[in-house]
């Protein structure tokens, strides 16, 4: 299964953001779950911006519950982010 989720930052900068995706009946507790960050612009980002924040952010996926979904945490490396990034997912 794949697809897209928006980690929305929020216009403070902060150093952390997360997003829950839900709607995945298949998913077990035991599936490997991937997401990256997506090169594109977002709501308050340009292309540059999500460029930089790849170099910058870590993103890691935890929290799987068999039968419902997962959360995506991204964590600042170094410095702050705002506005939404792009995430994409797949799982097995």
């Amino acid at each position: 299964m794949t697809g897209t989720a928006t980690i929305s930052f929020g216009a403070t900068p902060v150093s952390e953001g997360s997003v829950t995706v839900t709607g995945q009946t298949g998913i077990l507790s035991g599936s490997f779950v991937e997401a990256f960050l997506m090169v594109e612009a977002a709501a308050g980002n340009t292309v540059t911006d999500a460029r930089f924040a790849g170099v910058s952010l870590r993103i890691i996926v935890g929290d799987i519950v068999a039968g419902v979904g997962f959360t995506i945490y991204a964590t600042a490396i170094s410095g702050l982010i705002t506005g939404d990034l792009s995430i994409r997912w797949v799982w097995v």
